[in-house]
């Protein structure tokens, strides 16, 4: 199940450019493993494949790639081109309730990638689409962050707080910016997550 993600074209400048979509697994966990629950306990590590043909695709792309301009010179470098994630392609959308890996070599377009599917970047070429809704340089930047504050989550490998906030107050702003919540409903998520 492992896969190459770009195209057969691909001539990258600088180093060969792969990007693996690991084996998709059921990861079965339901929370922490209690004494009665250690007798049914799985062997998370060696699940079976789950069937996700019939969820929903969350990410899928078409012929997506991304070149960067170097600022004062003509050179472009190219980070990303022809990646695929279609029902039509080998490699297929990602769906709803999927675990999926991304690996590849340093420099091999996996941050890129990330990057445009979190959109956070923009892809100079093909298309992506993020839960049926197609994002593209047209996709306003007021569509993007209601996007990404209702459907997109973030890990970082550095922290990434506000230095003004405490680490309650980063926890809560986001609950309060999409305003589905009253304060005792926020303060009581905050406190569980922190």
């Amino acid at each position: 199940y492992q896969r190459r993600v770009h195209g057969d074209n691909y001539q990258p400048k600088f180093n060969t450019q792969q990007l693996m979509i690991g084996n998709r697994y059921d990861n079965g966990a339901t929370g922490a493993l209690g004494v009665n629950q250690q007798q049914n306990q799985q062997d998370i590590y060696n699940l079976g494949p789950k069937d996700f043909s019939n969820s929903e695709n969350v990410i899928e792309c078409y012929d997506l790639g991304k070149v960067y301009d170097l600022v004062g010179r003509q050179d472009k470098v190219p980070a990303l081109r022809g990646v695929y994630l279609s029902s039509e392609s080998e490699f297929y959308p990602v769906k709803r309730g999927e675990f999926v890996m991304i690996r590849g070599p340093s420099g091999g377009g996996k941050t890129t990638l990330l990057n445009l599917i979190g959109t956070i970047d923009n892809s100079t070429s093909g298309t992506l689409k993020i839960l049926g809704e197609t994002i593209n340089s047209r996709s306003t930047d007021e569509f993007l962050s209601k996007l990404r504050l209702s459907s997109i989550g973030f890990v970082f490998q550095t922290f990434n707080l506000l230095a003004t906030m405490t680490a309650y107050e980063n926890v809560e702003l986001p609950m309060k910016i999409l305003g589905k919540l009253n304060n005792k409903e926020i303060k009581k998520l905050s406190l569980i997550h922190i």
